[in-house]
């Protein structure tokens, strides 16, 4: 018995031992794991340190003021690296002078750039900026663009216009809606870094006063008095006009009217359905969603169109499950034009509307 128990009391311990070591490792383990999670967030941590330094460098340049652009203001680095390279770009001019492609776009977009940079915002008018200035800016476009002399005039006048138009929005955006916060019109907008602080005061200054504000007003209410609002952007009616050449439509057949309704269709009909929904005391859509349809059928011969049209229509009206549009939106590539069957179906039906409703 006594042996038993003697050679019972080690086999205990060294149990006892084996859990001790368990244990310990156990501790040796978390220790290890809560030092490495340490070590972790202390790098995290310095990593932190390190991106907010960094963001503290970027945000050198920041000026305190608004900021409400999602991204950055268009400076056209692309024109600046043709002025070192000192290769000006060709711009091709229609016959009103006005330019034209891709060119003509940078042209504008780079005037319009250095109508904002350039011209001090707390000039009071266009007439009244200095010469100086407009030459700056003519001969800062010459750097980057291949014009002759006498295209300044068409130059400058743009400058002016795009000086306007950057005013106002900076009026609209960054000081009316402000009025009763005077803390966010204390510094310049952060979208537009180039505004100092003194010009800035003083073009906030030159907003609140009661001879401009009275002035804004009116210009607000005659401007709710217009129904159809310009919706082409820089195209304007006479990129219009060269669209529907290219088209194929004579030039002599393109009158104020036919630019006018293609300038201008889309509000039109949005107009017509907002009046109909008014005066059936109808609750409809706020804002209607347009949308391009790719493929669209087109006809083989210069005969056929109406019919291709009508049927075009009769698809739409006929398409109780809305789903034309995505039927048509799927389509890719060149249009594929109807099916005689389905242009003699259309030609079949009107053929007997008249005979019964138009003809005894």
């Amino acid at each position: 018995m006594v042996r038993s128990e003697a050679v019972s009391t080690p086999t205990k311990k060294k149990k006892k031992s084996k859990s001790l070591e368990v244990r310990k490792s156990k501790c040796s383990k978390s220790k290890e794991k809560s030092s490495a999670t340490n070590s972790s967030a202390t790098g995290i941590s310095k990593r932190k340190k390190k991106s907010n330094k960094k963001a503290a460098v970027v945000d050198d340049g920041c000026t305190g003021g608004l900021k409400l652009l999602k991204g950055h203001t268009v400076t056209m680095a692309s024109l600046t690296k043709a002025q070192v390279l000192k290769d000006p770009l060709e711009v091709e001019l229609d016959q009103h002078g006005d330019p034209l492609e891709a060119n003509g776009s940078n042209l504008q977009s780079y005037t319009g750039v250095l109508a904002r940079t350039k011209v001090p915002i707390n000039i009071e008018s266009w007439p009244k900026v200095g010469k100086l200035l407009k030459n700056t800016i003519w001969d800062t476009i010459l750097e980057s663009f291949d014009l002759e002399p006498s295209e300044r005039k068409m130059v400058i006048k743009s400058a002016g216009v795009k000086w306007r138009e950057f005013k106002s929005r900076l009026t609209c955006q960054y000081v009316l809606p402000y009025i009763d916060d005077p803390e966010s019109l204390k510094f310049p907008p952060d979208d537009y870094r180039f505004i100092t602080p003194d010009v800035w005061k003083d073009f906030v200054k030159s907003r609140l006063t009661p001879e401009f504000l009275e002035k804004h007003e009116k210009q607000r209410e005659r401007r709710l008095q217009n129904q159809y609002n310009h919706r082409m952007s820089r195209k304007g009616y006479r990129g219009l006009k060269r669209e529907l050449i290219k088209m194929g439509i004579p030039e002599e057949d393109i009158d104020r009217t036919l630019l006018w309704i293609k300038g201008q269709w889309k509000e039109i009909v949005n107009n017509a359905i907002s009046n109909f929904n008014s005066d059936r005391n109808k609750k409809g859509r706020r804002k209607i969603n347009w949308k391009n349809m790719r493929g669209i059928p087109e006809q083989n011969d210069t005969t056929s169109c109406g019919y291709y049209v009508m049927r075009y229509m009769r698809d739409i009206v006929l398409d109780t499950e809305r789903t034309f549009a995505d039927k048509w939106a799927s389509r890719t590539g060149k249009p594929c034009p109807y099916e005689q069957v389905k242009i003699d179906e259309v030609r079949d039906e009107l053929a007997g509307y008249v005979l019964k409703n138009m003809i005894d």
